[in-house]
């Protein structure tokens, strides 16, 4: 048995990373997430999928697996606006929070000039 999930967003993001949480299904065939840039949309099985290290994400039988962020340049595209996912009945997908580009670099920015601060106080 598949289940779907379906996120479509308010504003589209550059960056979207998500969980996936197997409880009784071994196999990944069939276990599929796809992106969308309004029509373009690349899909992918979750064998596919591998950490920022190589390794593959998919682990099987009652396992969690976390994904690593994607970003939209690294599909192909501007941006993600909708992501739709099939997976076994006993699954399930918890979804990181889509983050528009304008929010990242805010709360970079802040990060630096606090990092900044923090160390300037410390050689004074």
């Amino acid at each position: 048995m598949q289940s779907r999930a379906e996120s479509a967003f308010d504003a589209a993001s550059s960056l979207f990373l998500f969980s996936v949480v197997d409880v009784e299904q071994g196999e990944a065939a069939g276990y599929s997430v796809t992106f969308y840039d309004d029509d373009l949309f690349q899909t992918f099985s979750f064998t596919d999928l591998r950490a920022r290290d190589g390794s593959i994400v998919w682990g099987g039988d009652n396992t969690a697996n976390y994904v690593s962020a994607f970003t939209a340049a690294e599909l192909g595209f501007t941006e993600i606006d909708q992501v739709k996912f099939v997976y076994g009945g006993s699954g399930g997908i918890a979804l990181g929070a889509p983050v528009p580009v304008p929010a990242v670099v805010w709360l970079l920015g802040t990060a630096l000039l606090g990092l900044s601060g923090f160390r300037r106080r410390r050689l004074s």
